[in-house]
């Protein structure tokens, strides 16, 4: 059985000045040429935050933590077999870390958007059906269930959007990620979701069908000390 940690934050409680000087000189020029202050201020803090998680699996400071892209785009740790994956919206970001190849997709749910449209032109059929057969009220929360696991297998896998996303689902039953394109390099990747609270879906697609999945919150104090609490995890958007 593997063991995948979800370490969860709120960015909006982070300082950024303090995290932008965690970053690399590729993520500080990324940052600084952003438009946008509420997505500068999340893009900087969720790189401080999964190198911070980072740092607590290695023993060593944020500071050290050395992030490289892999051979598919995937960010992978320098010299280190530890497997990660990062994902933020809505001003929360998870990151989930464990010895196996994993992804991770959090979404805060929006529900003024075509979700049947978008559906159309990236769901697989089965997806399709599964979305169409809730009733319109719950259609926001199916759309994203289905699309944070999709997306999480994009990321675990290292596929990305470029993958024939239609002969791809996620429609199964047991959690298993059927993949028609064959190209992720793996037969049996499973999708698992998980409860981070009203307002967001997120999942998690890991090569384990029964993963032992550790939820745990980290926050930073008003010194930019972190304090890790285990569960009891509920972020509520826009609070």
């Amino acid at each position: 059985m593997s063991v995948v940690y979800v370490y969860g934050t709120d960015l909006r409680r982070w300082q950024q000045s303090a995290c932008f000087r965690l970053l690399d000189t590729g993520e500080k020029r990324k940052a600084s040429s952003m438009t946008s202050a509420v997505a500068q201020h999340e893009f900087i803090c969720a790189r401080a935050f999964v190198k911070t998680v980072l740092s607590r699996h290695l023993g060593d400071s944020p500071e050290n933590v050395r992030l490289v892209i892999g051979p598919t785009d995937k960010p992978a740790l320098a010299g280190n077999s530890t497997h990660f994956n990062l994902s933020h919206s809505g001003g929360v970001a998870i990151v989930a870390v464990a010895s196996v190849p994993v992804g991770t997709d959090i979404e805060a749910i929006k529900l003024d958007m075509d979700h049947a449209g978008v559906a159309d032109e990236i769901f697989s059929s089965s997806e399709v059906r599964r979305l169409n057969a809730v009733g319109a009220k719950a259609m926001a929360q199916a759309f994203f269930d289905i699309w944070t696991r999709k997306e999480a297998y994009l990321k675990a896998t290292g596929l990305g959007f470029s993958a024939d996303l239609k002969r791809i689902s996620t429609a199964t039953g047991d959690g298993t990620v059927h993949d028609q394109t064959q190209l992720s390099g793996a037969s049996n990747w499973y999708s698992h979701e998980l409860d981070l609270g009203e307002g967001f879906k997120a999942a998690l697609v890991v090569v384990d069908g029964d993963p032992q999945i550790v939820v745990r919150h980290l926050a930073p104090d008003e010194s930019m000390a972190l304090r890790l609490s285990d569960g009891g995890w509920q972020p509520r958007q826009g609070a």
